[in-house]
């Protein structure tokens, strides 16, 4: 039986399910192979581990000498750097205010964002957290409440709405919401400012190669980009999903489960983006069902259970013990 990322748009109990679960198949003979990209569950359950990188593989250990770090180096081929959350926000200054928002989802969100600032939001699966950012971001409706950037109270009834208004997102699911895998990189990342970066003329391959070229360096996106993105490591087609809605610098970006399904070199670098994004001036709002990415990224963290705000928490007092305790009740 074969698994291939079984647990990425899970929760950590239904994870903990699967898990039992395999144990159950594997007591009664069946031959597992479980690909991951968390190093957890691989130390949890497996008798041996191989490692791969770019095709070929790169380690191997039994049980009894699974070393995390070294599985690290060897799927990154390079120590990774230990760093703290991105620098205090620049001042006190508000980007961006949510009051009272309010949907069948959802009930009375309130919080507000500071620039330069990351703002994490956690929770179990099912939770509300994605109703919320994405009714912030114009793709589903709320029915009241307001949402003002800089001081503005902004309409939102449509993606282009919050656009306009300098909110972007980057949506939880690259291959159904985010991408189109048959088009190429640079056709993405022109795709949601054709009208506005070239309102009297055609999208041009000159053009599409500025776009590509300006992005590929900053991001350091690798693998052929003239291909459809489909054809990219999940890696790859995910920073070019973060290239698409930072042609133009947001006000606020959302960024919905940002490292879901890459490999750990990959979520370092997704890391550095958002730090620099944030010591840019951009308010980053960062959804995670993994508790240990939002805590590390995050300024504060907003805890979300049963579609209410359990209670905006600082940095000193989220700690794992405090949010899950939220979580759950």
């Amino acid at each position: 039986m074969i698994f291939d990322e079984p647990s990425a748009s899970l929760g950590q109990n239904e994870t903990k399910r699967v898990l039992e679960q395999i144990e159950v198949l594997r007591s009664r003979g069946t031959g597992v192979v479980y690909i991951s990209h968390r190093l957890d569950e691989i130390s949890a359950i497996a008798d041996r581990v191989f490692c791969l990188r770019d095709g070929r593989k790169v380690g191997e250990w039994p049980a009894k000498e699974i070393d995390r770090n070294g599985m690290i180096r060897a799927m990154v081929g390079r120590e990774l750097s230990q760093r703290d959350v991105a620098p205090p926000p620049h001042d006190e200054e508000v980007v961006a205010a949510v009051e009272g928002l309010c949907s069948d989802r959802f009930d009375n969100i309130t919080f507000e964002l500071r620039r330069g600032e990351i703002f994490g939001m956690s929770g179990l699966v099912g939770a509300g957290r994605t109703e919320i950012v994405r009714s912030l971001a114009g793709a589903d409706r709320f029915f009241s409440g307001t949402v003002a950037v800089n001081g503005r109270v902004v309409k939102i009834r449509s993606v282009s709405d919050a656009v306009s208004a300098g909110i972007y997102m980057v949506p939880e699911d690259r291959k159904t919401q985010g991408l189109n895998l048959n088009r190429t990189s640079a056709e993405n990342m022109a795709l949601p400012w054709e009208s506005r970066l070239v309102p009297r003329g055609f999208v041009t391959i000159r053009f599409l190669n500025r776009l590509k070229k300006r992005m590929t360096k900053e991001l350091d996106i690798r693998g052929n980009l003239d291909k459809p993105v489909g054809l990219l490591s999940g890696g790859n087609q995910q920073k070019v999903l973060l290239a698409k809605w930072l042609v133009r610098t947001p006000k606020v970006l959302i960024l919905d489960e940002p490292t879901r399904g890459v490999d750990v070199g990959a979520k370092e670098a997704i890391y550095e983006i958002i730090r620099d994004l944030a010591s840019q001036g951009v308010a980053v709002i960062v959804v995670s069902s993994e508790l240990e990415e939002v805590l590390m990224l995050s300024h504060r963290v907003m805890v979300v259970a049963g579609g209410r705000q359990r209670a905006v928490l600082s940095r000193e007092e989220a700690t794992p013990e405090r949010v899950m305790q939220l979580s759950v009740s």
